[in-house]
């Protein structure tokens, strides 16, 4: 039987599978669902369901880098969970479902539960907390850590000004302002600024702006949220004196160190694509930073699924 779950034993979740996302998202009115995923009797799993609207496609059921499965749960008891869950969605008045699967076993789970693939899983840059500062500075890229070596001096000679707190709920906070803008100049997609806004008020200290000052001016910022265990970087930038001092590699540093000293395990720096960003890829990677995968989207409709089946 699916019901409303209490909060359950899960791995670290992606931001957008995580309790907090659910919380600010229903700060600005839009329905989110917690239900159980059972297989063979027992609770395997947890699907965090937002309900969108689409043009066209109606109401749908949403899962966000979900299911969140419990270690150990096989390719057969993510089929049973998702085809049991599947037949508790209708009564959301979804007309599809569509799902990423956290890994490649996870569109396993998916493909045996008969689901319809959509887009190819994206590569994702996760820097792992629990090695410790000293062995997280070794596994920097030599130029990563030379750079940030180079801002450290400078924050030493008191050139650079560092500095960190809770992100404020302003939309007119001038990182926000600058971030915008400069996402309109390069044509990349963000959150929109009242969902961050919202995360900061749903989670309170979960959102949190790192930045750096030259002569008393900002010279390059960037905000994190947190989410359990793990953190995600959420958006940042950098002028023309925060480059050429390397202010954002100080900042991501002093991020890190922040995270570790309050039990973080991981840090996701968000898509890394060598095709379209060959360079902000690369700046990812000399973190130290690992390459990972998410699984495919997947789709579910109860016509198109059944036809789908009847395909070679």
């Amino acid at each position: 039987m699916l019901m409303r779950a209490p909060p359950l034993p899960f791995p670290v979740p992606a931001l957008q599978a995580a309790p907090g996302y659910a919380a600010a998202l229903t700060l600005l009115g839009v329905d989110v669902m917690t239900f159980d995923m059972a297989a063979g009797g027992a609770v395997v799993g947890r699907a965090q369901v937002v309900m969108r609207r689409l043009p066209v496609l109606g109401r749908v059921a949403w899962l966000p880098l979900g299911p969140q499965w419990h270690d150990g749960t096989d390719t057969n008891a993510q089929a049973e969970a998702l085809a049991r869950l599947a037949r508790r969605l209708p009564t959301t008045g979804a007309r599809l479902w569509i799902s990423t699967a956290r890994d490649a076993m996870g569109d396993a789970g998916f493909a045996r539960a008969g689901h319809i693939p959509l887009l190819a899983g994206r590569a994702e840059a996760r820097l792992d907390l629990t090695q410790g500062l000293a062995a997280l500075r070794r596994g920097m890229g030599g130029k990563w850590r030379n750079a940030l070596v180079r801002a450290e001096a400078s924050v030493a000679a008191g050139a650079m000004r560092l500095q960190d707190a809770p992100l404020p709920v302003d939309p007119a906070h001038w990182l926000l302002r600058l971030e915008a803008a400069q996402r309109r100049a390069r044509g990349y997609s963000a959150w929109p600024t009242a969902l961050t806004l919202a995360y900061a008020r749903a989670n309170p200290g979960d959102a949190r702006i790192f930045w750096a000052e030259h002569q008393g001016n900002p010279i390059a910022g960037l905000v994190i949220l947190r989410h359990g265990a793990g953190a995600t970087y959420h958006l940042g930038w950098t002028g023309p004196d925060g480059r050429r001092m390397a202010a954002h590699q100080v900042l991501i540093w002093q991020a890190v160190c922040w995270l570790c000293a309050r039990g973080g395990t991981r840090l996701d720096l968000g898509q890394i694509d060598p095709d379209r960003a060959p360079g902000l890829m690369r700046f990812k990677l000399g973190t130290g930073a690992s390459a990972t995968r998410h699984g495919r989207t997947w789709l579910h409709q109860p016509h198109l699924t059944a036809l789908w089946g009847r395909l070679p």
